[in-house]
């Protein structure tokens, strides 16, 4: 929270979820700061496309239904220039075609979930369906995201074993798709 209050007078443009937008309004972020892309509709700002799309954060299925666990998400695509960056956002759901509509891209920014209560797991039941939840946007370079997060139990702490077995089956399934771990505080270059 004090990072959002800190940055709320900063001379940005917020790209702000519908979902978002009342609880970001409580700490003063002043409404012409903001802009709210319709989803599914490219955006134009500072030269890039952006295209939000409602994210797959529902446990057992792509859109919030009652009896389903999860909270809202959104996913980005960003285009600038010839380059595309897919952030999926916040996920649980790995339909395997999910992404085709973005695909190609240059980088696919994946969060990392392998299932509820499954991160001591040898072989986490959701491994394979990430992976090809990722394929699904022909990407040329994955970063998975969403490791070593800090407060979580440890069934639910993903980290560099998780890793390490998502980078093992690139290699053996897709070896021509460049894969890394990004990890808060570290500088990727894009």
């Amino acid at each position: 929270m004090e990072l959002l209050i800190s940055l709320q007078n900063f001379p940005n443009t917020w790209i702000i979820p519908e979902f978002l937008l009342d609880h970001l309004r409580t700490f003063g972020f002043q409404p012409q700061k903001i802009l709210r892309p319709d989803p599914r509709e490219s955006t134009y700002l500072a030269g890039m496309t952006l295209t939000l799309f409602e994210g797959f954060h529902w446990e057992g299925g792509g859109t919030h239904e009652k009896g389903r666990r999860g909270v809202p998400s959104t996913g980005y695509m960003v285009e600038l220039n010839v380059k595309k960056w897919l952030f999926s956002g916040d996920t649980r759901t790995y339909h395997s075609g999910a992404l085709t509509q973005f695909g190609p891209v240059d980088v696919l920014f994946a969060h990392l979930w392998l299932g509820r209560g499954c991160a001591l797991q040898a072989a986490p039941e959701l491994l394979k369906a990430f992976c090809l939840f990722c394929l699904s946007s022909q990407p040329r370079r994955i970063i998975v995201t969403h490791l070593e997060e800090i407060c979580r139990k440890p069934e639910e702490y993903w980290d560099d074993r998780h890793f390490v077995l998502v980078e093992d089956w690139f290699r053996m399934h897709a070896p021509e798709i460049e894969v890394e771990p990004a990890y808060t505080g570290n500088h990727l270059v894009l």
